[in-house]
């Protein structure tokens, strides 16, 4: 068949398969006798997994426990712990940590460190609910706000402190 009949992409495809044919060939010599050095595993740190709701479904969970296991897993970055789909904060002074402790205790229970992202805007508390980083309807969106009083977002990061001390307890929370 002609290149044509490939339409677009296609060609594109041909196009940069006869670049890589052009390359000249390269020869490499590896000397197995040598001394060796370990490889740095500098993806055992940390993985970012994106937003917190996620630590809450047994797929992801699932998932986890392999990258612990198979990878040497440490510690997981996540976003958006006070996103509306946490429901930390349903209404104005009102906590909820259900999801919370989901995620977060999975992950101390399997030797995970999590790395706390305080965001996004809870909705019962944010000035403007209309700016989001995603715009998913129906889906993940993150509240990019600030709170309409900073008043109620230090009560929040009070709060969520001190129930994951609490919980946790100082060496833990100071450990990982």
């Amino acid at each position: 068949p002609s290149a044509q009949s490939f339409g677009s992409s296609g060609r594109a495809m041909l196009w940069l398969l006869s670049l890589v044919a052009a390359l000249p060939s390269v020869q490499v010599d590896v000397d197995l006798s040598g001394a060796t050095v370990p490889f740095p595993k500098n993806w055992q740190r940390s993985f970012g997994s994106g937003h917190a709701l996620l630590g809450t479904r047994a797929d992801w969970q699932a998932h986890l426990k392999r990258c612990v296991a198979e990878l040497g897993l440490r510690g997981v970055r996540m976003h958006g712990i006070f996103d509306d789909d946490m429901s930390v904060e349903p209404a104005r002074g009102t906590y909820y940590w259900y999801n919370v402790d989901t995620v977060l205790d999975f992950l101390v229970a399997h030797g995970v460190t999590p790395i706390v992202e305080l965001s996004f805007m809870p909705s019962s508390i944010a000035q403007d609910t209309s700016r989001y980083a995603f715009r998913n309807r129906g889906g993940y969106k993150g509240l990019l706000s600030p709170p309409a009083d900073y008043a109620d977002w230090y009560d929040l990061v009070l709060a969520f402190a001190t129930h994951v001390l609490d919980r946790h307890g100082l060496g833990t929370v100071s450990s990982r």
